[in-house]
C-alpha cells in the first residue's frame, strides 16, 4: 500500500484529502506545517507528499530544496491558494511533480497523483542499479588534472568517517560539490544535506537560523522553528563561508561539534544532534586566527580533515573538459545544435585566467551558447561583456604560442569525445604551438614540466 504525506495548515483541507486517499487505497499521515513534515519523511519512508506552498516555519519552497536532497525521487505536489504561471513554473524547476490551485479538482488530483507514484516506481528501478555504484558522486567533479584526481582521492578515504572537514579555495572553485561527494558517499547519505551559507544570513539572524527559536523569543517570532542543525539530525550540515560567522556563533557552533548539543534561541531545552559537519571558506584561516578574528580551537575542531580547491587557472587542462561538459549541458538546455568548440575559441579560454573560476566558466559558455549562430561554438560567439576580456593583445605568453595561434586553421573538439580523448587533444596541439618545448608547453597549459611529461605517457604522445 503506497503511503502518502499531506501537508497543510489547514485542518480542513488535511482531513478532507485524508479521507478521499484512504477511500482510494492509500496509507496516509498529516501534519499541520513543513518542520513536522521533515521530521516526519527522516522517520518514515513516504511515497508522496501533497504540499501546501505557503505555511509557517518552513514553506514549500524551502521544503523542495531539502527533500531533493534526501529522497531525489519522492514526487511532490503542490497546493496553493493563490497561483500564477510563473509560480507553475519556477516551482517545476524546483522539483514538484504537479500544481494545484486549493480546492483542487480531486478527479484531476488522484490523475496526478497515480501518475507520480508510476513515475516514483520507474525511477527507484533505475536507482536500484547505481546505488550498488556509490562512487558516481564523484562523477560531478569535473576534471582530470593531477589536482582534481587528488582531490577525489582524499573524498573517498573520508567520506565513510564522521571527521570534520573544511574545504578551502576561492570562490567558484566548486567547494560545495565537493561537500556533497562526501555526503553521498557517506553513511548518512540517507539522511539529510542541509547547506547554510553563513555569509549570506545577517548575523542577527544567523543564530536562530542555525539552532532554531522557540515561540516569542524575539520580534516576528510566531511559532517555535527548528534549526538548520536540528533539520540535519542523522545527515550532514554543510556551512559554506564559515569564516563569515561572529565570536559569540564561534562559541555555540563549538559547543555543537564537542557536545552535540544545543538549545533554540529562547529556549531552556537542550537538543542533542547527531550530525556530521562540513565547513569551507574563501579566507585563510590560520591568518585569521592570527589576527584573532578567528577562534583557534573552533579552527582545529572543523580542520581535522583539510581540502585545497586550486583555482582553474592553476589547472588549466581541465578548461577544455569544463567547457565541453558545459557545451553539452547548455545545447540541450537552450535547444541549440552545436556540435563542439573551435580551436582558436578553446586557446582564449586556455589563456583566460578566469577569476571567477568554474561557476564564470559556466556562466560564460551558458551565454556562448545563446549567442551562438552556428554549428561550432567560434570567437564570433563571444559575449560582448567577454569581448575585451579574452580578445585583448595577449603578453607574457611564449612567442611560439602567439604565432601558431595567428596561423593556424581552426578546428574543434567534437561533441561525444571521452575526457581522455579531449585532454590528450590539447596537450597534443599545446606541443605543437610550442614547437614541442615541453617547458613552455607546460607554461602555457598551467602545470609543471613532470606532469606533462607523465600525460605524454600515459596517452602515448611521442617527443
Amino acid at each position: 500500500m503506497e503511503k502518502i504525506l499531506v501537508v497543510d495548515d489547514e485542518e480542513n483541507i488535511r482531513e478532507g484529502l485524508k479521507t478521499v486517499l484512504e477511500t482510494e487505497g492509500y496509507s496516509v499521515d498529516t501534519v499541520k506545517d513543513g518542520n513536522e513534515a521533515i521530521d516526519k519523511i527522516n522517520t518514515n519512508v513516504f511515497d508522496l507528499v501533497i504540499l501546501d506552498l505557503k505555511m509557517p516555519n518552513l514553506d514549500g519552497y524551502e521544503f523542495l530544496n531539502i527533500v531533493s536532497k534526501t529522497d531525489p525521487y519522492l514526487p511532490i505536489i503542490i497546493l496553493t491558494g493563490h497561483g500564477s504561471l510563473q509560480e507553475a513554473v519556477e516551482l517545476t524547476k524546483r522539483g514538484a511533480f504537479d500544481y494545484f490551485l486549493k480546492p483542487p479538482d480531486i478527479d484531476r488530483l488522484l490523475t496526478s497523483i497515480v501518475k507520480a507514484l508510476e513515475l516514483r516506481k520507474q525511477l527507484l528501478e533505475k536507482g536500484k542499479e547505481k546505488a550498488t555504484q556509490p562512487f558516481e558522486a564523484l562523477d560531478n567533479i569535473i576534471g582530470e588534472s593531477e589536482e582534481i584526481k587528488s582531490i577525489k582521492t582524499i573524498v573517498r578515504k573520508v567520506a565513510s568517517t564522521d571527521a570534520t572537514v573544511l574545504i578551502t579555495g576561492e570562490s567558484g572553485t566548486g567547494k560545495e560539490l565537493i561537500a556533497n561527494a562526501i555526503h553521498s558517499l557517506s553513511n548518512r547519505r540517507k539522511g539529510p544535506f542541509i547547506k547554510v551559507n553563513c555569509g549570506s544570513i545577517p548575523e542577527t539572524l544567523l543564530e536562530a537560523e542555525l539552532f532554531g527559536h522557540e515561540k516569542g523569543a524575539f520580534t516576528g517570532a510566531i511559532n517555535r522553528r527548528k534549526g538548520r542543525f536540528e533539520l540535519a539530525h542523522k545527515g550532514t550540515i554543510f556551512l559554506d563561508e564559515i569564516g563569515e560567522i561572529s565570536p559569540k556563533l564561534q562559541v555555540a557552533l563549538l559547543r555543537v561539534l564537542q557536545d552535540k548539543e544545543f538549545q533554540r534561541v529562547g529556549g531552556e531545552e537542550t537538543i542533542k544532534v547527531d550530525v556530521r559537519i562540513i565547513t569551507a571558506t574563501n579566507k585563510n584561516l590560520e591568518e585569521e586566527v592570527k589576527k584573532g578574528n578567528f577562534r583557534e580551537d573552533l579552527f582545529y575542531r572543523i580542520n581535522i580533515i583539510s581540502i585545497h580547491v586550486p583555482p582553474l587557472r592553476q589547472r588549466k587542462t581541465d578548461i577544455p573538459i569544463l567547457a565541453n561538459f558545459f557545451l553539452k549541458k547548455y545545447t540541450e538546455t537552450h535547444n541549440k545544435n552545436i556540435e563542439g568548440i573551435s580551436e582558436e575559441l578553446m586557446n582564449l579560454l586556455l589563456e583566460y585566467s578566469w577569476p571567477g573560476n568554474v561557476r564564470e566558466l559556466q556562466n560564460f559558455m551558458e551565454s556562448s551558447v545563446i549567442m551562438c549562430s552556428e554549428n561550432i561554438l567560434t570567437v564570433s560567439s563571444i559575449p560582448p561583456n567577454y569581448q575585451t576580456k579574452l580578445l585583448q593583445p595577449k603578453v607574457n605568453l611564449p612567442q611560439t604560442h602567439n604565432k601558431e595561434l595567428d596561423n593556424e586553421k581552426v578546428i574543434y573538439i567534437k561533441l561525444g569525445a571521452t575526457l581522455k580523448e579531449t585532454e590528450k587533444k590539447v596537450i597534443e596541439k599545446t606541443l605543437e604551438a610550442a614547437e614541442h618545448n615541453k617547458s613552455k608547453a607546460a607554461r602555457i597549459l598551467g602545470i609543471t614540466r613532470k606532469t606533462l611529461i607523465m600525460k605524454m605517457r600515459e596517452y602515448g604522445i611521442q617527443d
